[in-house]
């Protein structure tokens, strides 16, 4: 089954928000509604690639996806979380486009991509939230605008800086 065109009923919905601790969904699709899940998501579903590292294969079909991160309360690798959030926030109605990503850990070092992100589009402005990360990522939506230094409260992101900043 596709992610993309699937969409949870209503007590998949409610155990999925019972698991990331909320009682109901962000009252409208905008960016305080997004933070919301991101953050409640982050601190709820772990970063898990205890599968892989077993040499167990993993599904990228929803309902996989939601049986072992929902119903078993276990966590997932990037691909997992994001496919989970990305049927959370399809089922809320957020227009949701998928992208490859990749990492930039040295300078001049192009890696492969090998991270899945989430493209949120809001009254126009597109923002990218990631779930998926078991190390450091902006724990809210950040807008995908080039050169713009965001905060999430913690730490500080630039989309296409290649000088350090604080």
């Amino acid at each position: 089954m596709d992610v993309t065109h699937h969409k949870l009923s209503s007590q998949e919905l409610a155990n999925y928000l019972q698991r990331i601790h909320l009682v109901s969904p962000p009252k409208a699709t905008d960016i305080d509604g997004l933070k919301e899940l991101q953050i409640h998501h982050l601190l709820s579903i772990p970063y898990e690639n205890l599968d892989p590292m077993n040499g167990i294969s993993t599904s990228m079909d929803s309902e996989d996806l939601y049986k072992k991160m929902i119903l078993h309360r276990r966590g997932g690798y990037c691909f997992e979380l994001q496919g989970l959030f990305l049927l959370l926030l399809t089922t809320l109605g957020y227009h949701v486009e998928q992208r490859a990503g990749r990492f930039m850990d040295e300078p001049g070092i192009v890696q492969m991509r090998r991270h899945r992100v989430l493209i949120v589009t809001i009254d126009s402005i597109p923002w990218l939230t990631d779930v998926g990360v078991n190390s450091e990522s902006p724990r809210q939506p950040i807008r995908i605008k080039t050169g713009e230094i965001q905060n999430d409260g913690i730490s500080s992101y630039c989309m296409g800086c290649v000088k350090s900043f604080v």
